[in-house]
């Protein structure tokens, strides 16, 4: 027995051992940040699964907005007098702005509907306070 297959010491490993480490180990994310993850019941992981999504959606629409902001902005100053140039860029930038307020819209649309019918569809989704 002068070599022990691996096989044959890795099987004594699991026999021994009590508990794995995974199970002892608790993490702790803080509040209101990520995804939220382990309900309990159905209608919980559709109300988690809709926060997660329209947080996703705001998220990226958002940045799209402001993506094309800076855009049109790029645009303006590059432009260097041409009027066409000035006209794309103004239509960029006005775009990005009835964006920013059908965002801001349907974010308004989104909480007042989940206050009426009691289900917090931007739970999560907080609006950043300057105090």
């Amino acid at each position: 027995m002068k070599h022990l297959s691996p096989l044959f010491v890795l099987t004594l490993f699991f026999i021994y051992v009590d508990e794995t480490f995974a199970q002892t180990l608790q993490i702790k994310q803080p509040d209101g940040t990520g995804f939220q993850v382990g309900a309990k019941s159905g209608s919980d992981i559709a109300q988690t699964l809709v926060n997660n999504v329209i947080i996703i959606i705001f998220s990226i629409s958002s940045l799209a907005v402001l993506i094309m902001m800076l855009w049109g902005a790029f645009d303006w100053i590059t432009s260097a007098g041409d009027k066409e140039k000035i006209k794309s860029a103004q239509k960029k930038i006005s775009t990005a702005i009835i964006g920013a307020v059908v965002l801001s819209l349907t974010f308004f649309i989104a909480r007042v509907l989940g206050d009426i019918i009691g289900i917090n569809f931007t739970g999560a989704l907080k609006i950043p306070k300057l105090l």
